[in-house]
């Protein structure tokens, strides 16, 4: 029967391989978060070289596999990285890292939904990217605005809070 078959379902599935390199500068252009994968990268994780005026600030290998769907930099170095590029789910949907490149922040599915009101399955309906975003997150001042299962969504850097708005 066609339509049926692995091969099918594999079309269906299928994530391109990464881009090699990304670069994600903060909205007054001070911090430049460059985002590395090694060729053909596929199940690796990506390297993370922050620079704040033209001064490496820190490098590490970033958490998500194979590299970070989305990422933004705020104004005070802070970078949030979202989801994972193979669309797999893992146990960190949202990592927000300081201007050191440390940790500040890591929120679960269970945090997104708490913050939409429904599960992940409720999201399947709306997703555009990887397992739970409809919409490409951006920084406004302090805020990185992003969105699920139809709902707009404000992640505040400072405090660390995940919340809809209407």
């Amino acid at each position: 029967m066609a339509g049926s078959g692995p091969r099918d379902s594999a079309a269906v599935d299928f994530v391109p391989f990464p881009p090699a390199s990304e670069t994600v500068p903060s909205p007054d252009g001070r911090w430049i978060l460059e985002i590395s994968v090694a060729p053909r990268a596929r199940d690796g994780r990506a390297t993370g070289t922050m620079s704040h005026d033209g001064a490496m600030a820190w490098q590490r290998t970033l958490r998500p596999p194979v590299r970070p769907r989305f990422a933004v930099v705020a104004d005070d170095g802070a970078a949030a990285l979202f989801g994972c590029w193979n669309n797999i789910p893992d146990d960190v949907s949202i990592e927000v890292l300081d201007p050191e490149g440390a940790p500040r922040l890591r929120l679960d599915q269970a945090a997104i939904e708490r913050a939409v009101g429904v599960s992940v399955g409720a999201m399947a309906h709306a997703v555009r990217h990887g397992v739970w975003l409809d919409r490409v997150p951006r920084m406004q001042g302090g805020q990185v605005l992003l969105g699920a299962a139809g709902r707009a969504l404000v992640l505040d850097l400072r405090d660390g809070v995940l919340r809809a708005v209407e």
